[in-house]
């Protein structure tokens, strides 16, 4: 309970009730084994890997307080464990933990199923070599191209002959053994030989070997196997002799023809094409030259027009005829974009237009018809309308309308009377 006073200085009393709710701090031990892993614990999920160790975890209690729960887990392990040994096929049987293996026990892998002292499953593994003791008797063929020659612990020198050799050791694995070695030392060879061919036989097969497009003059070395299996030298010297695939080019215009091109000659009305010449080489290979021949024609063309005589000055090709110009055929030398002379005669026809005046005389308050349209004033009428060539033709109509007047005259007579030219 409060006592205070208030702005205007009235005692006031203020009443807190206070509700403390707690937080909490509790600790918790599990403990589980490795394989249990991925584990669950309230919300929290420890996967594959976890270690033993103190987890603390930020909560919310239901009155809204932090709270700190601590976690220490234990974690205990299960063993996989790998062990090796070596024996001697005579020191069977062998004892090996509680284990005892027999005589004849082979070279293994045994696995053995434990509990540890915190009731995980471990699996041990023996790997175990039993070695055996020999009485043995080898045998090996080399090459004398491969002496000296080291066998085991022995170096046979240049100069050793084929026989058996014995040899008293102790094996790696420390068990005493007896080696006889039955050696053939067989012979190598270093042999050369020469061919000729043209490059047009490639591919070719020389012994066991295909000689691909592309393959040049040289010394080719093969490493061969003697029936006995010692490698050979087989040297090769190939000679290639080039054979040609010429391509020549050569563009002329058909006037130019006949053509002569090396020793041959082309006819008037060759065409443009890929001409293929066999021939023979020096070395007596066979090459072919292809000669691509590009033959451009020349024009003598013709052609014809018809504008008129109101288009003038008319453009034609690069020509420019001007006004006046007349119906006509006109010649004009040209080269092509291929250099060749050509004639091109244009048949040029020139129509006229025409521009007809009409005048006429109406009296007034008639009226006359002037295509289609009838008119009654004095005036200038145009009319344009096109010939039977098609060209624009113009008739300009002048109209003059006579006015009618009226009067009265007197006059007396005898017989006959001469009036404004009328008896």
């Amino acid at each position: 309970m409060f006592h205070r006073t208030t702005v205007s200085g009235c005692d006031s009393v203020v009443t807190l009730w206070l509700v403390v709710n707690p937080s909490y701090h509790p600790q918790v031990e599990v403990a589980i084994q490795d394989n249990e892993l991925p584990y669950t614990w309230g919300d929290t999920t420890f996967q594959v890997g976890t270690e033993s160790g103190s987890y603390v975890f930020y909560r919310t209690t239901v009155n809204g307080c932090d709270s700190v729960v601590t976690l220490s887990l234990v974690v205990y392990p299960s063993y996989y464990l790998l062990e090796r040994d070596t024996i001697c096929d005579n020191e069977l049987p062998y004892i090996w933990r509680d284990t005892i293996f027999q005589i004849g026990t082979v070279s293994d892998s045994y696995e053995f199923h434990r509990t540890t002292v915190n009731g995980s499953d471990s699996v041990v593994t023996l790997l175990l070599g039993v070695n055996p003791t020999y009485n043995l008797v080898e045998r090996d063929t080399i090459c004398d191209s491969q002496l000296p020659y080291a066998w085991r612990d022995t170096i046979f020198q240049i100069g050793t002959v084929s026989d058996s050799y014995v040899f008293h050791r102790m094996t790696v694995n420390g068990c005493d053994s007896v080696v006889t070695l039955s050696l053939v030392v067989n012979p190598t060879y270093n042999l050369m030989e020469r061919d000729t061919i043209c490059d047009g036989e490639l591919p070719y097969i020389w012994r066991d070997t295909l000689f691909q497009l592309g393959t040049v003059s040289d010394s080719y070395v093969f490493h061969r196997t003697t029936v006995n299996g010692c490698d050979s030298i087989v040297t090769l010297s190939l000679v290639v002799h080039p054979t040609y695939n010429l391509m020549e080019r050569d563009t002329i215009c058909d006037s130019e023809l006949p053509y002569t091109w090396r020793d041959t000659l082309f006819q008037a009305g060759t065409l443009s094409d890929s001409y293929m010449f066999h021939r023979t080489t020096v070395n007596g290979c066979d090459s072919v030259t292809t000669f691509s021949l590009v033959v451009h024609p020349t024009y003598l063309l013709t052609e014809m027009d018809t504008i008129c005589d109101s288009e003038l000055p008319y453009m034609w090709r690069d020509t420019l005829f001007q006004t006046g110009t007349v119906s006509d055929s006109y010649v004009f030398h040209r080269t092509t974009i291929n250099g060749c002379d050509s004639i091109v005669t244009l048949s040029l026809e020139v129509n006229p237009t025409y521009t007809v005046p009409v005048t006429q005389t109406i009296c007034e308050g008639d009226s006359i018809d002037f295509f289609g349209v009838f008119i009654h004033e004095a005036g200038e009428y145009t009319n344009t309308t096109q010939t039977i060539k098609g060209c624009d033709s113009t008739i300009i109509l002048t109209l003059v309308v006579d006015t009618i007047s009226f009067g009265e005259e007197s006059a007396v007579a005898c017989d006959s009377f001469f009036w404004h030219g009328v008896t």
